[in-house]
Formats: structure tokens, C-alpha cells, sequence
């Protein structure tokens, strides 16, 4: 494949009506596996946005969300489980993982961190909190479990708290 169109390839813009209007903080290549499979819930979507316009309110601040990891293909998740061990064994990959496509790809890894450095500290940490993201996405998602590095987010409830499109706080 061609270098631009590869790199092209999913960069697709994926806007989201929310009661206020239509955001479009996300990208489908965001959520795309390591073998290239792409599939993201409408209501995942909702919830990411309601997070970001959350955090946006509590940090008074642009607040962008990073997606460590969506779509999961069975050989994705057998990959990373050689890497962090499956769930039954004391790790943090399970065999019914809600990233995976069979189990409705209805699952995301997020980060969050503050969008511009402030120049007038040049060391300022941007990243947000763990704990902090994990509380704001309690309110938006069925379910969220915090780990070291990232928190895992799913609405394997259909998107129940997904309802409205207002601050949490």
C-alpha cells in the first residue's frame, strides 16, 4: 500500500451529536487494533465526549483523551496477554475482553492530559490523575477499572449513563 494512503487510512473524523450540538474530539484511527480492525460503539463515543467535556470543566482548561487501546482482534488480545497475563492468572488481559470485536468492541483504554504545556511553567505536568480520569469516567461509563497506566472504560450495559450531555460535577 502507498505510504500516504496507509497513513491516511482510518484518519476519518468521528463526529458525535451530543444534546448541545456535534463534537469531534476523536478519529477512527484512534481506535483501530494493531492488525488494522476498527470498530467503536456510538455509545463509547458519547461517553469519551462527556469525560472530555467533564475534565474541560473541572480543569477549566482544554483537556484531550488518549486512547490506548480500542478494537481488539482474539490475536491482539493473545498478544497482549503474553505481555500482561490473562486476568485468571493474575494479569490484566481477559479472554472475554470487551475490546474484542465477538464481545461488541465496546471498550477503551484511556489517558488524559491537559492539551497546551502552560509556558510559564516549563516542567508543568500535563497528564491528568489516573484516580481523577477513573472518577469522571465512573460517571459516563458502565463499568471502569483503574490499572498503573491507563483506565479501562466499557459500556457493556448498553451505555446506560450515557443519557445527557451535562457537566458531572
Amino acid at each position: 500500500m502507498d505510504a500516504q494512503l496507509e497513513q491516511a487510512r482510518n484518519r476519518v473524523r468521528l463526529p458525535t451529536k451530543l444534546d448541545e450540538g456535534e463534537v469531534c474530539h476523536f478519529r477512527l484511527s484512534e481506535f483501530e487494533s494493531p492488525s488494522g480492525a476498527v470498530c467503536i460503539q456510538p455509545s463509547v463515543l458519547v461517553s469519551l465526549e462527556l469525560v472530555r467535556h467533564d475534565l474541560c470543566q473541572q480543569c477549566h482548561d482544554e483537556v484531550e483523551i488518549l486512547v490506548n487501546s480500542g478494537t481488539r482482534t482474539d490475536e491482539d488480545n493473545e498478544r497482549l496477554a503474553e505481555k500482561y497475563g490473562w486476568v485468571d492468572d493474575g494479569g490484566w488481559v481477559s479472554h472475554t475482553s470487551k475490546h474484542l470485536l465477538r464481545n461488541g468492541a465496546c471498550a477503551v483504554d484511556i489517558r488524559a492530559r491537559l492539551k497546551r504545556r502552560r509556558s510559564f511553567q516549563p516542567d508543568f505536568n500535563r497528564s491528568i490523575p489516573l484516580k481523577d480520569l477513573a472518577l469522571f469516567a465512573r460517571q459516563r461509563f458502565d463499568w471502569v477499572k483503574e490499572y498503573p497506566t491507563h483506565v479501562h472504560c466499557d459500556n457493556r450495559d448498553g451505555g446506560q449513563k450515557v443519557t445527557r450531555y451535562r457537566s458531572a460535577s
